[in-house]
């Protein structure tokens, strides 16, 4: 809606991924890791961003929060 490619870049915890599954003790959980992958957004980041696209989406993420706080 507002041109911002936001994505989310890591869905599975690195805890469980199948590389790092010989590293996990038991049916420990990391519940907080775990809800976030589920939650988390990646906003562009990246040194190619010009200064007007950073203003831009940093106005958009406060113009978000003040939205959602109402």
């Amino acid at each position: 809606e507002n041109d911002i490619l936001a994505l989310i870049h890591y869905p599975v915890p690195v805890h469980m991924q199948r590389p790092y599954q010989h590293l996990r003790k038991g049916e420990t959980s990391l519940f907080f890791t775990e809800q976030i992958s589920r939650e988390i957004l990646s906003l562009p980041m990246h040194p190619c961003l010009l200064e007007e696209e950073v203003k831009k989406i940093a106005f958009k993420v406060k113009d978000y929060e003040r939205f959602r706080k109402v």
